[in-house]
């Protein structure tokens, strides 16, 4: 499940209802941002919490990846490759990189597992 939402025109725009999911992918405009780091001298992030269950697994990425592999692609990954514990992150961070790398990957591609573990 996608906890986050881009910071972009084109997201505004499905989230106004003015285009699609899928019409928000491959939209000429996708690239222009309304919120990044370094521009103002200020920014605010965005913040939410959430309970975390044992065997969660998270993924922090970059657009690099969510930017250009569609959230279908990536949540097969994660039923493919995750399986039973104990779930092995490397291998599974590096399929991420692949499956960006398949669908384009333009842009810089940054990876990041986590998998909630309670002792």
């Amino acid at each position: 499940k996608r906890i986050t939402r881009d910071h972009s025109l084109v997201q505004e725009m499905v989230e106004a209802g003015k285009i699609t999911v899928d019409e928000a992918f491959s939209h000429p405009n996708r690239n222009i941002i309304t919120k990044a780091l370094g521009v103002d001298e200020k920014v605010e992030g965005d913040f939410e919490r959430f309970p975390l269950f044992n065997g969660d697994l998270l993924l922090l990425c970059s657009d690099g990846l969510c930017g250009f592999a569609e959230d279908s692609l990536i949540r097969k990954a994660f039923v493919d490759l995750a399986g039973e514990p104990p779930i092995q992150l490397s291998p599974l961070a590096n399929r991420f990189i692949e499956l960006a790398y398949a669908c384009g990957g333009g842009d810089n591609i940054s990876v990041a597992l986590y998998w909630h573990q309670e002792n």
